[in-house]
């Protein structure tokens, strides 16, 4: 399998748009892949373990100051039971603000993927290496 963490930058309406978040692409690529999801954030550095709820997509962990949703394409209810599963077709993954996804999720990761490799191979573009530290 092929798992790639990213968390999104890119420009969007002529801005920045780098939201809080992260994503997780989790691929088979060959054979079967079984796979078991562990999700477990703490809130307040470690010290407080926030309560949970679940919807027919996502997970949202809460305290009294403090809420974030994990929203998946994978199957909610092994990754919240944190059991074992095959991995038969790619799932993503996205753990930031409490909020929904518009439109489908896979879209949505594939496409934050792209535009953020595409914003930082724009960026590389622009850095001076010193002569020193160029391969000859």
């Amino acid at each position: 399998m092929r798992i790639t963490d990213f968390a999104p930058r890119f420009k969007q309406y002529d801005r920045m748009y780098r939201p809080a978040m992260l994503i997780r692409r989790i691929e088979p690529v060959t054979g079967s892949c079984r796979i078991r999801i562990r999700v477990k954030p703490k809130f307040d550095y470690g010290a407080t373990r926030p309560k949970t709820t679940q919807g027919r997509n996502h997970i949202r962990f809460w305290s009294d100051d403090m809420v974030v949703r994990l929203t998946t394409d994978g199957p909610i209810s092994y990754i919240a039971e944190e059991n074992w599963f095959v991995l038969s077709t790619p799932i993503s993954l996205m753990i930031g603000p409490d909020e929904t996804i518009a439109g489908s999720l896979a879209t949505t990761a594939r496409s934050f993927l792209e535009r953020t490799e595409e914003y930082w191979l724009d960026w590389v573009r622009y850095l001076s290496v010193p002569f020193e530290w160029q391969e000859r």
